[in-house]
């Protein structure tokens, strides 16, 4: 066991980035911060202990993510500003749900293990007793066990993954985050092993209704600050590329959007990657944009086909 020390440490400097030779020839690493156990040092900052921890466990590995998951509105505004500052993948749950967090990370963990394998390393701060089975899992066995498809089934089923640009596509009046995101999936269900259903935006700009419907439909709620231009487009297009580089050209991609501005990226996945694109768009996408998908639907039609009440199976 490594015991960190935050006191008397040198100024870090940015990690330099691995490139793409140097990565394939290092181990994977996730690291995943459990923040309502191990608490930012008062007089510290929390960019100061992700530098220490990456810089920690930098040499031999390429860090996939660096995960923390927490209600973003209880933690201090200059906390959220030093983690995103710092790119960690900050997952909004709500603070009401007991014991939210921690099923959160230990699904990330357990996500992160069963695309990884047996040759990737977990990092985890926690003092938690509750993530010992997890871990001694991780450890012992090396193999997750994955719902809700067994592992055997999931090898049959192509990956997919969803990404809702929820600032460029709006929740429809009348309508609900949790019908809408049931939809998205009740529309491509079949043949598919959903491996994440992301979402980014400001959570504290959302509506308290739309936040807990995300949240109950279990989708990946990624925070990130408003103020900050084009942030939410930025990591949505990140974490669409991380996805890609992972799953590669047998995996499908799913967006609702209706920006331009995803249209390289959405070429680039579909004519370089060789992956299947499908755009969910609103009344009024761009041309050039539906001629980057393989396929694309109309969300608002589909919305209005579909009652609230209606009990949807996914």
């Amino acid at each position: 066991m490594i015991e960190l020390n935050v006191e008397n440490q040198p100024n870090l400097s940015k990690q330099e980035p691995v490139t793409k030779s140097q990565s394939s020839s290092l181990n994977s690493m996730a690291l995943f911060w459990d923040i309502e156990n191990v608490r930012v040092p008062k007089g510290k900052t929390a960019e100061v202990l992700t530098q220490i921890v990456r810089s920690t466990f930098s040499n031999g590995y390429n860090e996939i993510e660096f995960v923390v998951v927490c209600d973003v509105t209880k933690e201090t505004e200059k906390d959220i500003k030093d983690l995103i500052k710092s790119k960690v993948k900050l997952i909004h749950i709500s603070s009401t749900s007991k014991n939210a967090a921690y099923e959160k990370l230990k699904q990330s963990v357990r996500r992160f293990a069963d695309i990884h394998g047996n040759t990737a390393t977990v990092a985890l701060i926690s003092s938690d007793i509750n993530f010992a089975p997890d871990l001694s899992d991780l450890r012992h066995r090396k193999k997750i066990k994955q719902e809700p498809v067994t592992k055997f089934q999931s090898s049959l089923l192509n990956s997919m993954a969803l990404f809702w640009d929820i600032e460029n596509v709006r929740v429809p009046k009348g309508k609900t985050a949790e019908v809408l995101t049931q939809i998205a999936r009740s529309t491509f269900s079949n043949g598919y092993n959903e491996i994440e259903f992301v979402v980014v935006c400001d959570v504290t700009k959302e509506t308290e209704k739309d936040i807990k419907d995300l949240i109950k439909s279990k989708v990946k709620l990624i925070h990130i600050s408003s103020t900050s231009k084009n942030a939410a487009d930025e990591k949505l297009k990140q974490s669409v590329r991380r996805f890609a580089d992972i799953h590669g050209n047998t995996a499908t991609v799913a967006l609702i959007s209706s920006d331009i501005n995803f249209a390289p990226d959405l070429s680039v996945l579909r004519h370089r990657k060789k992956m299947y694109v499908i755009l969910l768009h609103n009344n009024h996408p761009s041309k050039a944009l539906i001629s980057c998908a393989n396929e694309h639907h109309n969300l608002m039609k589909l919305m209005k086909r579909t009652s609230e009440s209606a009990k949807i199976s996914f």
